[in-house]
């Protein structure tokens, strides 16, 4: 799952992307982002009307907040270098104090899931 929460490195207010690598959760998804229905079905014509099958929600972004969101992602390697140059300048603009106690400085945890 990805969060695009405005304290993230790409924002869009609240929300967030869910990435499925097991086809068996499929259909739950698309159900619980159809509000409940299996909308998406009677979009392919596995059904001749959708109906409500189980608990779900308006999930989906508006277009203005879909592009806003899409033109960070286009630019995802240039944000996410500036934001490490700016980790850098503060880690050794910090490293003084941390040297001598008086803060700690964050850790970078590498190949997190």
């Amino acid at each position: 799952m990805f969060q695009f929460h405005e304290t993230k490195n790409f924002i869009s207010g609240e929300g967030g992307a869910l990435v499925i690598n097991d086809p068996r959760f499929i259909e739950r998804a698309e159900i619980i982002r159809e509000k409940g229905t299996n909308r998406s079905k009677f979009f392919r014509g596995e059904v001749d009307k959708y109906t409500w099958v189980d608990i779900g929600s308006s999930y989906l972004p508006s277009d203005l907040i879909a592009a806003f969101l899409y033109a960070q992602l286009e630019q995802a390697d240039e944000i996410t270098a500036q934001r490490q140059s700016i980790y850098a300048r503060y880690a050794t603009g910090l490293k003084p104090l941390a040297d001598a106690g008086i803060l700690r400085l964050p850790t970078l945890q590498q190949n997190v899931p």
